[in-house]
């Protein structure tokens, strides 16, 4: 049985004698419906990535989809570009686009969780669109779940190549450019999600006016500094974790504080507006509290300087708390006068 296939054919954009698809849409029209349409799937003892592509193929009525669908399956084409699927069955992926791009059309791949189910994992890209989307398989229920928490997990993939896995099991990220740079990898957690634990910390940003740098992940953006350049505001690519890294002078000194009394302080404070506080840690010059308020977590790590004090404060919805902790105590930890 073959288990590496590599077709190469001719891409038509009209529909031909023979093809599964009636009527078109684009990926603006998919990305509005995908996350709430569950797939029901046709019964395969032991489904395979041909199995995973036939059925999205014919799921949504797309030119993409629809021209991969018909080389793969030979349907005869003319007067048009190259193109090429292949579908790697060893390794359960495959990739499809037109011959001599830089980047493919469709991607796909799935990943085994021990419980049973499957994750499927589909980037597609239709001129200046990409789509990420994420499925869960249970096999006894028959149906392609959609999971748009963990495809927004995910950076942009129109700002960020997204490469899913031929082999392993990480999904690898590169900055998109004349040359494609590599920041890291979103590492399988091998229980449907993604750690973002090797992603590189490629970003610093420096505040003139009090000195201080912060170096954080490239899937954060900066906001711009406000008027007094007192610091700034960072937003994840999902938008579900943010982080205002801003120095101040010396509340110690400013308020006849000792540092344990500002500490406590501002506990109480984060009790006052809600937030159970779950983990606090202070040292000679520095602490930080960790706390959860409804969806919302929040942590705070505050520096001691001499006469200035550095700050930190992350944010991040429930849905990413347990892969994100680490990254905020990592950006937290690159907090640094200068």
């Amino acid at each position: 049985m073959k288990r590496l296939i590599i077709l190469v054919s001719t891409l038509s954009a009209l529909l031909i004698s023979g093809s599964v698809f009636a009527g078109k849409i684009d990926l603006p029209q998919i990305e509005k419906i995908w996350q709430e349409k569950v797939i029901p799937l046709p019964d395969q003892s032991v489904p395979d990535i041909e199995y995973y592509f036939n059925v999205i193929s014919t799921a949504f009525s797309n030119d993409v989809l629809q021209m991969a669908y018909n080389v793969y399956h030979e349907i005869e084409v003319a007067n048009d570009p190259t193109g090429y699927v292949i579908m790697d069955k060893r390794n359960g992926y495959m990739r499809a686009g037109v011959s001599g791009e830089q980047e493919g059309n469709l991607q796909m791949c799935y990943w085994k969780v021990p419980d049973g189910r499957r994750i499927v994992g589909v980037i597609l890209r239709e001129n200046v669109h990409v789509l990420k989307m994420f499925y869960e398989h249970r096999i006894e229920e028959q149906t392609l779940k959609p999971l748009p928490a963990l495809a927004a997990s995910i950076p942009d993939a129109t700002r960020y190549y997204i490469e899913l896995p031929q082999k392993g099991k990480d999904i690898t990220v590169y900055v998109r450019g004349d040359e494609y740079q590599k920041v890291g990898h979103l590492e399988w957690d091998g229980f449907g999600g993604f750690d973002q634990l090797d992603l590189v910390m490629d970003r610093c940003y420096y505040n003139e006016r009090f000195g201080f740098t912060i170096r954080y992940p490239f899937n954060f953006t900066g906001q711009g500094e406000p008027e007094n350049g007192d610091g700034q505001l960072f937003i994840s690519d999902s938008g579900l974790a943010r982080f205002y890294a801003y120095g101040g002078y010396n509340s110690t000194l400013m308020f006849n504080q000792t540092l344990q009394e500002h500490f406590e302080e501002k506990c109480e404070g984060f009790k006052e507006v809600g937030y159970i506080i779950d983990d606090t840690l202070i040292s000679e010059d520095e602490f930080y509290i960790i706390g959860h308020k409804d969806d919302t977590y929040i942590y705070k790590k505050a520096i001691i300087v001499d006469d200035i004090q550095l700050n930190v404060v992350i944010t991040f919805d429930s849905v990413i708390a347990d892969d994100f902790l680490m990254m905020a105590h990592q950006i937290a930890a690159t907090l640094t006068k200068r």
